[in-house]
């Protein structure tokens, strides 16, 4: 096909002035393009260990039964979550990585106009997600210290906002939130406004330190946390991430879900792997 022919179809404007989105490179690529030899990748924040062997042994012997769909919410990964988490089992929803489910979030509540407010930078999916959902971007600076404003963004909330969205540690500068703090905001914004705490990278920060759902889910009901098997577990590849809020919540991001978009063998991986 020529390089100036038209292309079919008439993608939505979000999509269209999207750029493609560019993984990074493996390890074989990197050698083959600069020369050399012995590459470790660190740019996907992967884990470099192997997956547990009970892990790989879980993900084989559910490996002969994938003619079969796996349970679309994944009932056992749920009610696993939920008892390590001390909460409910409506508490817990489950998707395809944590990026998964805030694509999830963002599909529940924006709409056209509506406003998604985070620090920046943060994780460049909140830009896109906001763009996709036509959305309007709001965002704020990072403290000199790399850390997240919170009185700040307090300051941006308006009627129109409708998500707000927290990395903790922040995704790339690795500072914490006190949980403290986004109680402070979880209260500005209200119950007509999503407050995520986006802890991907919990597992790296110090374990006496704040959990938000011990201190934050329950007390305040427009708080959902989201979190994710891939980085500290090693479960990238099989990408599962999961979500706690009210139960209220839960149900409405999980009538968004893809179905089946955890798929059997990464149901398996998580639950050996909890």
């Amino acid at each position: 096909m020529s390089t100036t022919e038209r292309t079919p179809g008439r993608p939505r404007a979000a999509v269209a002035d999207l750029p493609a989105y560019r993984p990074g490179r493996d390890t074989q690529q990197a050698e083959a393009e600069h020369g050399i030899t012995d590459a470790i990748k660190l740019a996907s924040n992967e884990n470099p260990e192997p997956p547990l062997a009970a892990v790989v042994e879980a993900i084989a012997a559910a490996a002969t039964g994938v003619n079969r769909y796996a349970d679309h919410r994944a009932t056992p990964v749920r009610e696993a979550l939920a008892a390590r988490l001390g909460v409910d089992v409506a508490c817990i929803t489950v998707g395809s990585g944590s990026s998964g489910v805030l694509h999830q979030i963002f599909s529940t509540y924006v709409a056209d106009g509506d406003e998604v407010l985070f620090p920046w930078r943060s994780f460049e999916v909140y830009p896109i997600y906001t763009r996709l959902a036509a959305g309007r971007q709001v965002d704020v600076a990072l403290t000199a210290d790399l850390g997240v404003d919170v009185d700040a963004l307090i300051g941006a909330l308006t009627p129109a906002t409708k998500v707000v969205v927290v990395a903790t540690p922040n995704n790339p500068t690795g500072v914490v939130c006190p949980t403290a703090d986004l109680a402070r905001l979880a209260a500005a914004a209200g119950d007509d406004t999503i407050v995520v705490v986006d802890e991907a990278y919990r597992e790296f920060a110090p374990a006496d330190g704040d959990d938000a759902v011990r201190d934050l889910v329950g007390i305040h009901h427009n708080v959902v946390v989201t979190r994710t098997l891939s980085k500290a577990q090693g479960l990238a590849g099989l990408r599962l991430g999961y979500a706690i809020g009210h139960p209220g919540v839960i149900a409405d991001i999980d009538k968004v879900a893809v179905p089946f978009a955890v798929n059997a063998l990464a149901q398996a991986g998580a639950l050996a792997a909890l």
